[in-house]
């Protein structure tokens, strides 16, 4: 087995990140949207520090910037894919063209009407405590769809780091998107259990840096933060996708079938075969064409104040 290494991650797809940007948005719950934006709304001066982890080509400040009642925004993003950190840029311009009466791009400054957004993107580990961001006095971290490709204990080194370095700014934590386990195809039928079962296995597989959180990331974070005191709010932000969703669906369909079959080809799948995958996959990109399949996925987000 390959040694660990505490920095290794798993990029994201510039294209993937630009198919999910709208269902993410859409999956957000309401509930703790309200509560950051009333978070802003208390800030000094009109003005707030914000900063991203795994921030990518920086969609979520697409969806957290304009939610935020306060004039003058201040971000910095940090991932560790510097592909992805090189097309920031060329995702808020995309998004521009796509909503050119909301928002605005000049260079590495936004516009959302009457809300400024700065921003400074690196690339960067934030598990490596000589990062750049532990040196900066953030009111609120946010991080979206990021800790399930980690381990819990990469998730304790973080928030240990967050409690030691951050104790003055004490920034509120908004992490969003994350999996609880429960995935329904509908219709369904015998099979679906079975490649859902390797799908979560195949996440929580031993890797170069141990095993991934996966679909237990949504509990374990709440667990994590509990734990070192903080005040969490976790609540449902399922994924859910209809008929008109053809490339999100063959998209995440994708993800399963790959799994599946990587857990087959190692000899780790009692009970299915790849012909049997071969034929599950058939069946479903078929009712996906016909517009007559629905996918929800389970997700978790959570709302964390200082204790």
């Amino acid at each position: 087995m390959a040694e660990k290494q505490p920095g290794d991650f798993v990029p994201a797809h510039y294209d993937w990140l630009l198919l999910r940007f709208a269902a993410d948005e859409a999956s957000r719950n309401p509930a703790l949207v309200q509560a950051v934006s009333a978070y802003a709304a208390g800030m000094r001066d009109a003005r707030i520090r914000v900063l991203d982890l795994g921030a990518g080509a920086g969609a979520n400040l697409l969806h957290i910037a304009p939610l935020q009642r306060v004039a003058t925004q201040r971000w910095t993003l940090v991932d560790r894919d510097a592909a992805l950190v090189a097309r920031v840029r060329a995702f808020h311009d995309d998004y521009a063209r796509r909503r050119p009466a909301l928002f605005e791009v000049q260079g590495q400054r936004l516009r959302f009407q009457d809300k400024l957004v700065s921003y400074q993107a690196h690339i960067g580990n934030f598990l490596d405590p000589a990062c750049l961001i532990y040196r900066e006095s953030p009111d609120l971290v946010v991080a979206n769809a990021v800790f399930d490709l980690m381990t819990v204990e990469q998730l304790g080194t973080f928030l240990d780091l967050a409690r030691a370095r951050w104790a003055q700014s004490r920034p509120a934590m908004y992490f969003t998107i994350h999996p609880d386990g429960d995935v329904r195809f509908q219709p369904g039928d015998d099979d679906d259990e079975r490649v859902v079962s390797l799908f979560h296995a195949h996440m929580r597989r031993e890797q170069s840096f141990g095993r991934a959180m996966g679909a237990t990331s949504a509990d374990e974070l709440l667990r994590a933060l509990e734990s070192r005191g903080f005040q969490v709010t976790m609540a449902s932000s399922p994924l859910r996708m209809r008929g008109d969703d053809k490339a999100l669906l063959h998209a995440n369909l994708d993800f399963f079938v790959s799994a599946a079959g990587e857990m087959i080809a190692m000899g780790e799948a009692p009970g299915m075969t790849a012909p049997a995958l071969q034929r599950w996959a058939a069946h479903k990109r078929h009712l996906i064409e016909q517009g007559a399949l629905t996918m929800d996925i389970g997700q978790r987000d959570h709302w964390a104040l200082w204790p």
